[in-house]
């Protein structure tokens, strides 16, 4: 078993690497970005944002259903036990 001190430098090793990489992909996006025309910015932010709508529009991939519901509890109160289906709906209306 390893000690934790040795876990705790390959851990903050591994996120140095990692918040290395991110900086780095960080750092070419915002190149990428800034050699843009104002034309081809414009239309990345309109292809980003239809992306989005078109992805939010679609059905969710699984049902929410309590999966520790027992028969005799209601149906309606085991799919949404946390009532966030509940204020999804009252805020769409």
């Amino acid at each position: 078993m390893m000690s934790s001190g040795l876990f705790d430098i390959i851990h903050s090793g591994e996120s140095l690497i990692r918040g290395a990489l991110v900086a780095d992909d960080l750092a070419q996006s915002s190149r990428r970005i800034a050699a843009l025309t104002e034309e081809q910015h414009r239309a990345l932010i309109e292809n980003a944002i239809a992306a989005f709508a078109a992805g939010e529009a679609q059905p969710d991939p699984v049902q929410v259903d309590a999966l520790h519901a027992g028969r005799d509890v209601d149906s309606k109160r085991s799919r949404d036990s946390l009532g966030v289906l509940a204020a999804f709906e009252t805020a769409g209306s």
